[in-house]
């Protein structure tokens, strides 16, 4: 079983449909690490909150040269003035 693990970073898009929508996100890292969030529930809950800063907790997957991260929860960290 892969272990959890948590991950800190702001949220952007990786991905856009046709009408320039983002469709998926991933993490960045305060340490330049990019976690691509997989598709499904938790992705389309996240694309409310890009370029938020966000702890989110679940399993990283190793997708060719990407890191992709499962993600079970996740907290929006408020922004700081």
């Amino acid at each position: 079983m892969t272990p959890e693990v948590t991950v800190r970073g702001l949220l952007t898009a990786v991905d856009w449909y046709a009408d320039g929508t983002a469709r998926r996100v991933a993490v960045l890292t305060p340490d330049e690490r990019e976690y691509e969030v997989e598709p499904g529930e938790m992705c389309r809950k996240l694309l409310l909150h890009l370029r938020g800063e966000v702890i989110l907790r679940g399993t990283v997957h190793s997708t060719g040269d990407r890191q992709a991260l499962r993600v079970t929860s996740f907290r929006v960290l408020p922004d700081e003035v």
